[in-house]
């Protein structure tokens, strides 16, 4: 080894190791700290953005090191420093404050485009056997994603402890070793100053990490890597083979790119946060981060060790190191897959003997698949003998058949089950299923069409017969997997008609639940009673056409002339993306004639609801709101509350409730349920622990009796659970009653919310969400002058705590809560009337319970501490609207059978909501529902920590108008003090509030 490269490892070694421990006692102020998460075996915050150490030293190492040998750098060389260094401040940034990923695409193809406009393009690839094999103008966009893809794939694979700093250590001191058998210089000391830094920051990052490379590191890292790909394969300079760098990342390239098409087909978001490698998915599952760690490490060593072998010594044919490689990593996924297989067997069915009947049950399915295609692959490829050759096949390709039918079922079956098609239910099968047959069908094809290649000069079978025995082989696999999609047809086309009238049924939308109604009511046995005489969609370039048999017969405009022609008797709106006004618009039409109106169950309100549930249901008040449903990252979700205990103060109230039904799915260690309401508690343990003991699959749930203002109280809960994430929904919230007793406002949204926040910071709890309410937007009543003083106590806490993350999140009112009018309108429609609504122009945000705290776990998953999130409300709707809709959802005529009354604005009401300040605006956030809210700088200043808690403190037990000068005086708020509870005097004050 070239000593030269011996002292650029150890001087980048020596450099980056100190470097980073200062950074790493410096950084936490700059706000650069990240938590832990399932996949990471620290237990604390710890600094991230640490790669920026080697970021900088790394280059300095080798440039100094190149100057002092008298090497000289050309264009290309310069181009793809500096491109590495643009694209590393640009995730510095990203790092620091959060930039859009269009942005972060952007920059990297900025410097793709520098590399290759400065050092040229990959022009082609070079095939033993056949030498260089051209692209042309087309190795442009192909340098392009070979640069951003490998570039974004190393940053994927950024996500346990010590996994990218490992790669780069191996990677670079192989390809230092090969540069400088290559003749590369200025590659050899670069590669090896890369080493050095990488070792040094694994140092650090080593299971348990103190410091994370962040995306800085890891983009800077998969940059230069493809770049280097790049320029050292110009006929200028010293020849370094492309497939250097696939050899040494293939474990980064291989399991990235499976784990972006596994999204892609499956329709997941492609630039979520790294959850689901093949690694990480061990690590979820049990493994040690350690283990996992070494495995892939060994991997790339024994990958590194065999390209040196190959490339540098020549004793090795590329065959065999494509092949090892190929199926040590198919092993890897085999293993994940068959992990994770066990563990969904565990999870149904418990442990011991049911466990092994699981994994009888597979190994017998997967066993009679295999050997049955098997049979196939060997019948499709002698067929395709017979094709090719008329009939006559000669002696030598026949014996070739022989000899290899059985090398060539194991590639298939190795392919097939890498994209898990013996994992599927296939009595259920659809198109997605068909299209995985199909893609392992054509990757089974091109391996096998390189082996061949490969092979040259001494081809066993021609080119043709692969891809027509391939094409065989995929319609036997089809054909054997839809066989009861087949059957099921033909059974059902034989039958006779059901018996009796059936109803002449419109659907309402030719989309994706338009389509799966129409099939369930044609083909499943609950269905026989409806038939459906057409669709009805909005789309022109739909109309005329047919699904499933069924024609489209016109828009909205059309749907009276047709009830009246085709004797429609049901509408069933199948509809899941549309807007409230746009769905109130359709059924005000709808209800214009004689047909009974249903709508067809969202995929969401399927999974919370149970087996029987029918194929359509009742239009509900929540369908006026709209019908898009709100999802969320269930992983990240998972991650955050699995395994830790969780608290939910205000546990038997509306909100609280539903958290905790929501959040004993994502299986925590232990759910704490506090509140002062007993009945409520018993209630909620009552309908918890049921479907525990059915499932046994249930978290652990205490219920707790505690006042949240009671310190004592609480404290007695904080050390019987160390409650590791606390979601704060205790809080009185009815405006009118807190007018008329502002002493219990002040105790119980101040006091309580204080009392619990101090534990949290005391006990190092995780983090800690406030629900808070949009009547803390420039509030004009007491009940929200406290919520906003809630939210200023999550920002100075975030600010003065450096280990639990607070937030706040906002929202407007939620259907079906307590105190909410939809339930009062209800029992009011009950009685005969009449409805009461305050004023004929009030209007409010409504949201339905559990898409509003689905969104309070999502934001606890992007808070960074001292955060206030804003929920995506939609559209307000006016109260009057309202009422008189759900007046004609029962049947009846508003003014007519029911009567609406309007009895005056309450004390502290306003006339219309709002959910952002003047001051305050909102910024994007990972979902498209949650904005954060950012102060401006005319917003009026925060009080501190210390303020808040003084104010607390002081707070006595009687009311006392001091004590609300001091409540108005801190939130920074216009509105006057009210000293008096009179009606009239609040009323005014509410409709004079700023809006």
């Amino acid at each position: 080894m070239n000593p030269t490269l011996i002292w650029a490892f150890l001087i980048s070694l020596a450099l980056t190791w100190p470097g980073i421990y200062i950074f790493r006692r410096f950084v936490p102020r700059w706000g650069l700290v990240d938590v832990p998460n399932e996949r990471s075996s620290h237990t604390r915050p710890v600094p991230r953005a640490g790669g920026v150490v080697f970021v900088v030293v790394v280059p300095i190492v080798a440039l100094g090191w190149a100057w002092a040998n008298g090497l000289r750098l050309d264009r290309g060389d310069w181009a793809l420093l500096a491109g590495g260094w643009f694209v590393a401040l640009v995730s510095l940034i990203d790092d620091w404050r959060g930039l859009s990923a269009r942005t972060r695409l952007l920059a990297q193809a900025w410097a793709a485009g520098a590399v290759i406009l400065f050092a040229g393009y990959v022009r082609g690839v070079a095939v033993e056997g056949l030498g260089l094999l051209h692209w042309g103008a087309l190795g442009i966009p192909l340098t392009f994603i070979w640069i951003i893809g490998l570039t974004n794939a190393y940053n994927f694979m950024d996500g346990i402890d010590g996994l990218a700093a490992g790669q780069a250590v191996i990677a670079g001191a192989a390809a230092a070793w090969l540069a400088n058998s290559f003749g590369a210089s200025w590659l050899a000391i670069f590669t090896a100053s890369l080493a050095g830094g990488a070792l040094g920051f694994w140092l650090h990052n080593y299971p348990p990490a103190r410091v994370f490379m962040g995306d800085v590191g890891s983009i800077w890292l998969g940059f230069t890597f493809a770049g280097f790909a790049v320029v050292y394969t110009q006929p200028e300079k010293p020849g370094m083979p492309i497939g250097v760098w696939v050899i040494l990342l293939s474990p980064f390239i291989l399991d990235a790119g499976l784990t972006l098409a596994r999204r892609v087909l499956r329709g997941e978001p492609v630039w979520q946060a790294h959850r689901t490698h093949f690694y990480q998915r061990l690590v979820t599952f049990g493994w040690p981060h350690w283990w996992v760690m070494g495995l892939y490490l060994a991997l790339a060593v024994v990958l590194a060790a065999l390209s040196v072998v190959h490339f540098g010594l020549h004793r090795l044919s590329f065959l065999t190191l494509a092949v090892f490689g190929l199926t040590t990593f198919a092993a890897i996924v085999l293993l994940v897959w068959r992990i994770e297989f066990s563990a969904a067997q565990l999870a149904a069915r418990g442990k011991g003997p049911a466990t092994r009947d699981a994994h009888w049950q597979f190994v017998r399915r997967a066993g009679i698949y295999l050997l049955a295609d098997a049979v196939i692959v060997a019948i499709s490829y002698y067929a395709a003998l017979l094709i090719r050759f008329s009939g006559g096949i000669p002696p030598l390709y026949y014996e070739a058949w022989r000899a290899g039918v059985w090398a060539i079922a194991l590639v298939h079956l190795t392919v097939n089950a890498a994209f898990g098609i013996y994992s599927r239910i296939w009595r259920y099968a659809s198109a997605p299923d068909a299209l995985i047959v199909g893609e392992a069908t054509l990757v089974s094809a091109a391996v096998l069409i390189g082996g061949e290649v490969l092979l040259e000069p001494v081809r066993t079978i021609p080119l043709t017969l692969i891809g027509l025995g391939a094409f065989f082989s995929m319609a036997g696999f089809t054909a054997l997997r839809y066989r009861w999609r087949l059957f099921a047809e033909i059974n059902r086309r034989w039958q006779a008609q059901p018996e009796g009238r059936r109803i002449n049924t419109l659907i309402v939308g030719a989309g994706e639940s338009g389509q799966a109604l129409s099939w369930q009511l044609q083909n499943r046995r609950k269905g026989e009673q409806f038939r459906v005489v057409g669709f009805v969609d909005d789309d022109p370039a739909k109309i005329g056409m047919n699904l499933h048999g069924v024609r489209i017969v016109g828009g909205r405009d059309d749907i009276p002339r047709l009830v009246e022609t085709q004797a429609v008797e049901l509408i069933i709106f199948a509809i899941t993306a549309i807007s409230g006004q746009e769905f109130r618009e359709m059924l005000a039409i709808c209800q214009g004639t004689p047909a009974q109106i249903k709508i067809a169950p969202d995929v969401f309100e399927g999974l919370e609801a149970v087996a029987a549930s029918p194929l359509v249901r009742d239009v509900t008040v929540e369908d006026l709101l709209g019908r898009s449903a709100t999802e969320i990252d269930l992983a990240a979700c998972r991650s955050l509350i699995a395994g830790r205990v969780v608290m939910v103060t205000g546990g038997a109230g509306s909100i609280g409730a539903e958290l905790c039904r929501q959040i004993a799915d994502l299986r925590p260690s232990l759910l704490v349920a506090v509140d002062v309401n007993e009945t409520g508690l018993y209630d909620l343990d009552l309908e918890i622990d049921l479907p525990r003991a059915a499932r046994r699959t249930a978290s652990p749930f205490t219920p707790w009796i505690a006042d949240t203002t009671d310190a004592r109280q609480m404290r007695a809960v904080f050390e019987a659970h160390r409650p590791q994430i606390i979601f704060h929904a205790a809080a009185y919230k009815h405006v009118p009653l807190m007018e008329a007793f502002p002493c219990a406002a002040l105790r119980v949204n101040t006091r309580g919310t204080f009392v619990v926040a101090e534990l949290a910071r005391e006990f190092g709890v995780e983090r800690f969400v406030l629900v808070s309410t949009d009547k803390a937007v420039n509030p004009a009543n007491v009940m929200g002058a406290t919520k906003r003083l809630g939210e200023l106590l999550m920002l100075a806490a975030g600010e003065a705590s450096p280990t639990t993350r607070f937030t706040a999140v906002r929202f407007g009112n939620v259907l079906n809560s307590r105190g909410s009018v939809v339930p009062r309108f209800q029992r009011q429609i009950d009685a005969g009337g009449p409805l009461t609504v305050t004023h004929p122009e009030i209007d409010r945000y409504f949201m339905s319970l559990p898409e509003a705290v689905r969104l309070i776990v999502q934001a606890a998953t992007l808070t960074q501490g001292g955060d206030l999130y804003m929920l995506d409300m939609g559209e307000s709707i006016r109260i009057t609207d309202l009422a008189e809709r759900m007046i004609r959802l029962r049947g009846l005529r508003p003014g007519v059978d029911i009567a609406v009354e309007y009895t005056g604005l309450r004390p502290g009401e306003k006339l219309h909501e709002e959910l952002i300040s003047a001051f305050e605006t909102r910024v994007s956030t990972a979902h498209p529902n949650i904005y954060r809210i950012v102060a401006g700088p005319d917003a009026p200043p925060r009080p501190s920590f210390a303020a808040l808690r003084d104010f607390v403190e002081s707070l006595g037990g009687e009311e006392s108008p001091a004590e609300l000068n001091r409540l108005w005086a801190l939130i920074g708020c216009d509105l006057p003090p009210i000293g008096s509870h009179s009606p009239d005097g609040r009323q005014a004050a509410a409709l004079d509030a700023p809006r």
